[in-house]
């Protein structure tokens, strides 16, 4: 099945509005199971995405370890605003997803719901998750790399800033020195600007340098046990930064749900 493309602001990342269903390892569920999952996903085409949330918790309740109804339930949560309990139970489809790759299809959601809430950093990490596991998902790489040209656009756009704020104080003073020769006075020196700009700039080539070499390379696979370990790594960081950035989250688009 081929995923959409979605523009989320400066982030095209590649399917980030539909859960990867056919990488999905779905679990043998009981029949009431798949019926409230079936009426959930009935009520998230009908576009009541807070009463699927509801129907969609009711029975993760009951059957924690299923995969399915965590991921979604963390789509109909992400459409209904309520992005911090969504990503909670995306952690929780990638915890009980019973193949490497489906964990992976599991952390391609979880990345794309961290990057459309701007949690950049998070979302690169969760993507090169899901590489070390399935190292021939393209989808996982397209948005690792998307994601970190994002930062990377970030970072160059934080060094400029001190460099502006710098050359209007120096107008600023300039002006207020001697007013009536305002049209005579020449504008701050434009050779030290390359010198301000220099370490900023070698700075960004660092953190670049850095960023690039942690993508995993094409050769590369980790264990699924040595994956898992790096994932409760991150997941307990992220649970510490949810608590501080909740209030930021802003979720752009939905999930699609899943069928048994």
């Amino acid at each position: 099945m081929v995923r959409p493309l979605l523009v989320a602001a400066a982030l095209a990342l590649a399917g980030a509005s539909a859960v990867r269903a056919e990488d999905a390892a779905v679990p043998k569920a009981p029949l009431a199971t798949v019926r409230a999952n079936a009426k959930g996903n009935a009520l998230v085409e009908k576009g009541d995405y807070g009463e699927a949330a509801k129907i969609y918790r009711e029975e993760a309740l009951k059957r924690p370890e299923n995969p399915v109804l965590q991921q979604n339930l963390a789509g109909a949560l992400a459409r209904s605003n309520q992005m911090e309990e969504g990503l909670a139970a995306y952690s929780q489809a990638v915890r009980f997803a019973e193949t490497p790759q489906a964990r992976a299809g599991a952390l391609y959601d979880l990345g794309n719901a961290l990057a459309t809430s701007g949690q950049l950093e998070p979302a690169l990490q969760t993507y090169m998750a899901g590489m070390l596991l399935d190292p021939e998902d393209m989808e996982l790489r397209h948005n690792y790399e998307i994601v970190l040209k994002q930062m990377q656009e970030q970072q160059q756009q934080q060094s400029e800033k001190p460099d502006q704020s710098e050359g209007d104080q120096d107008q600023d003073q300039q002006q207020q020195q001697d007013q009536s020769q305002q049209d005579q006075q020449p504008q701050p020196d434009s050779q030290d600007q390359p010198q301000d700009q220099q370490q900023p700039q070698e700075q960004e080539q660092q953190q670049q340098d850095q960023l690039e070499q942690a993508a995993p390379d094409d050769t590369e696979q980790m264990s699924p046990e040595d994956a898992q370990r790096l994932l409760d790594a991150m997941l307990e960081e992220e649970k510490e930064l949810q608590a501080e950035r909740s209030k930021e989250l802003k979720p752009r688009n939905p999930d699609v749900e899943k069928d048994w």
